[in-house]
């Protein structure tokens, strides 16, 4: 399955910024080309996403994550990397 997760932090966080991109990095197939955006692969559902990443948030911090299907209405303007990673990804994605 194929999620965005996007997140802010408080501009005074940035080691546990890079904590959560480092877990989001190591643990997930990913494209990152936005600040605080990544599109990842992942076998888990969005509530055990949030669950994995949470630790590395405060209660002044936000996070969001959304699932991505082939049947979803998306456009935008992004680097061709990473619409050609959102593709392939959504390729593999079963038809429901």
């Amino acid at each position: 399955m194929v999620y965005l997760v996007t997140y802010q932090f408080r501009p005074w966080a940035p080691g546990r910024k890079a904590q959560l991109e480092r877990a989001i990095a190591s643990t997930y197939e990913w494209a990152h080309g936005i600040d605080n955006t990544w599109l990842i692969r992942s076998q888990e559902n969005a509530q055990a996403i949030y669950n994995r990443l949470a630790p590395f948030l405060t209660t002044s911090d936000y996070i969001m994550v959304v699932r991505i299907t082939r049947q979803a209405d998306y456009q935008g303007w992004l680097p061709e990397e990473l619409w050609t990673w959102l593709q392939e990804a959504l390729a593999q994605e079963p038809w429901r």
